[in-house]
């Protein structure tokens, strides 16, 4: 995401094989926006973009391992948490899963 020339977020999915079933999602990554543009809904667009770019490419479900900081973030646009929380990096997350 850009605001002008300055970039202000980033996000990205790829393929994941999501869990026994074998179906392959669009794991959604690396969702960031800078520090002095956040509460103006760009990370609300960089996911919905990720989102419309998995359908577009034929996933139906989406996954990501949200921060625990985040997770009613995410809770709004749609995922639900699944399973225990989890570390990585130091940092408590939670895996979340949308339906696209």
């Amino acid at each position: 995401a850009e605001v002008g020339e300055n970039p202000v977020g980033t996000a990205r999915f790829r393929p994941y094989r999501a869990g026994r079933d074998d179906e392959i999602g669009a794991k959604i990554e690396r969702v960031a926006v800078t520090a002095d543009r956040r509460g103006e809904g760009i990370g609300r667009e960089l996911v919905n973009a990720a989102e419309a770019a998995a359908v577009e490419e034929g996933y139906e479900t989406a996954l990501l391992y949200a921060q625990v900081s985040v997770v009613q973030f995410y809770r709004r646009l749609g995922y639900e948490t699944r399973g225990e929380a989890f570390e990585d990096a130091g940092i408590t997350h939670r895996e979340m899963r949308k339906r696209l």
